[in-house]
């Protein structure tokens, strides 16, 4: 996932290997968030895991550089947003299963015509 520069460090051509593993993942879940929102979960699903592999590069922030914090930052409201979209969607698709239960217990008995009509027919002329 190529990402563009977003700090001067970048610009400058000296990004570290912990300011590159974070510029990829808020590259990864921009993205990802972008393939939520289109409904492409197959995409999502790849895009989180090359973020996965990024992990470990970024490290845990406890000796970040100034434009290493700025990046951490980024990746961290780039994660938020995607958490977000997720737990929108999925509140989204409960909302959707519950009113199809709904819907399928009032149709129940809609089906079927209900015990004793029509059995007594009266023929006269």
């Amino acid at each position: 996932m190529a990402s563009s520069p977003t700090d001067s460090a970048a610009q400058r051509g000296t990004l570290t290997p912990v300011g590159f593993a974070l510029q990829e993942l808020i590259a990864c879940w921009d993205q990802s968030y972008e393939a939520l929102a289109r409904g492409d979960l197959v995409q999502v699903e790849a895009l989180l895991g090359v973020a996965q592999e990024h992990m470990a590069a970024a490290g845990n922030g406890s000796a970040d550089s100034s434009d290493e914090a700025r990046l951490r930052s980024d990746a961290a409201t780039a994660n938020g947003r995607l958490q977000h979209g997720i737990r929108v969607g999925m509140t989204s698709v409960q909302d959707e299963l519950g009113r199809t239960r709904q819907g399928s217990k009032a149709l129940r008995g809609y089906g079927t015509a209900a015990p004793g009509i029509g059995s007594s027919l009266q023929k006269s002329v």
